[in-house]
Order: structure tokens, then C-alpha cells, then sequence
């Protein structure tokens, strides 16, 4: 049997105004969900979120399953090389190369589950060739979620990626670090422990959004 070896990493995804609980990352992914959303994410690809289903039940658990699509955006107005000329090709030659703007070469998708309690967004970042690295995924959301609509209509929203507690706790225990910065992201009301509810209160009281020791 073939075996199919999965790396998957993990976005927190924190709505801080969500008075309809569920129903707001719902109505999120929705709004993201447009055919008219996407973001580029370099000088050649842009991505969006192509599919998504918000009705998926695990026993009592909620959660969406949706695909992001990736794929290759260029520039026609940049210079493209004439390798028979070894010369950067004439407006006549790059005709020829004019895709029809429904059509999006260098087609990928890459899966990903959203839990909405816990507000946790499970991606798949590597299968067989395709990578999709969990910083580029970091980038696609903080770009979908940094216009003025999605602002006015849902809020400050936080990505961040989520760290290896295994990975922190190393990192904490070496010896070798003389400083360490930390990046503190205000915690979301509704997914919050003790300690998290104490630090809250404190940076509410601060008036905070992210602070810094």
C-alpha cells in the first residue's frame, strides 16, 4: 500500500468582535468566499479561497472544510524574454502569450479545515510536489481580511501562526539567549483559560490590542 505522507500546520484566526459566536467566522469565510477576493501573494501567484463548505459535523463539533486555490498571476505589461533572441520580446511577440482572464495556469489546490470554536484553521502545507508553506498561508489571510469592507463589517481580526509547544518550550530552556522578545496577541474572550482571562483583564485595562516585553 502507497503510503501519503501529510504535513499540516495550524493558524489561529481570532475574531475580537463576534457577538453571534459561530455565525461571524461563518459569515467571514462567506464574505471570503468571492470571486472577487483574492490576494497576490508575489510577483507571479495570487491565491484565493475557492471552495468551502461551513455544514460539516464531527459528533458535536462544527467545522468547515474548504480548498484554497493557487495559482499563476503575472504581470502582461512586464518584459518577457525572447529565448530565440536572447532579447526582451516585442508588444507584437507577447500577444501570443494572453490568457483569457478566466482561465489560471499553474493551477493547485491545497485543503484546509476550519474549526470555528477555538477559531483554529487546520492547512495542509505539503502533499506529493506542492508546498504551501504556513507562512505564505499566514500572508493569503492577513491580505483577504486588510480591506476597508471586511474591517467595517467584522473587525479587528488576528492570524497568527500557531507555535509547537514542544518547539517553545526548547526554545525557552537554551541557554544561549540573552533577550527574548515577546509577541503577545490579546487573547479571544471566548476560548480563554485562567491565566489567559488575568492577562486580558490587564490588557484591557491598558487599553492593549499587542504588547511587548
Amino acid at each position: 500500500m502507497t503510503k501519503i505522507r501529510l504535513e499540516i500546520a495550524v493558524l489561529n484566526i481570532a475574531m475580537h468582535n463576534h457577538d453571534k459566536g459561530e455565525l461571524s467566522y461563518e459569515n467571514l469565510f462567506h464574505t471570503l468566499n468571492n470571486d472577487d477576493v483574492e490576494a497576490q501573494l508575489d510577483e507571479t501567484h495570487a491565491a484565493c479561497i475557492g471552495e468551502l463548505n461551513v455544514s460539516k459535523q464531527y459528533g458535536e463539533q462544527r467545522y468547515f472544510l474548504g480548498q484554497i486555490y493557487k495559482y499563476a498571476k503575472i504581470d502582461p505589461e512586464r518584459d518577457c524574454l525572447n529565448t530565440r533572441t536572447k532579447k526582451a520580446a516585442t508588444d507584437e511577440e507577447k500577444k501570443s502569450l494572453i490568457v483569457p482572464k478566466h482561465l489560471r495556469p499553474h493551477f493547485v489546490k491545497i485543503p484546509f479545515v476550519f474549526i470555528p470554536k477555538g477559531h483554529r484553521l487546520y492547512i495542509q502545507t505539503k502533499h506529493k510536489q506542492n508546498l504551501f508553506g504556513i507562512t505564505k498561508a499566514k500572508k493569503l489571510f492577513e491580505l483577504l481580511i486588510q480591506s476597508k469592507e471586511i474591517s467595517q463589517k467584522f473587525g479587528d481580526i488576528e492570524v497568527t501562526i500557531e507555535p509547537d509547544s514542544a518547539e517553545v518550550e526548547r526554545l525557552i530552556n537554551r541557554n544561549d539567549i540573552d533577550k527574548l522578545i515577546v509577541d503577545i496577541v490579546r487573547p479571544n474572550p471566548d476560548d480563554i483559560g485562567c491565566v489567559e482571562q488575568t492577562l486580558l483583564e490587564k490588557m484591557k485595562k491598558r487599553n492593549l490590542k499587542k504588547t511587548k516585553n
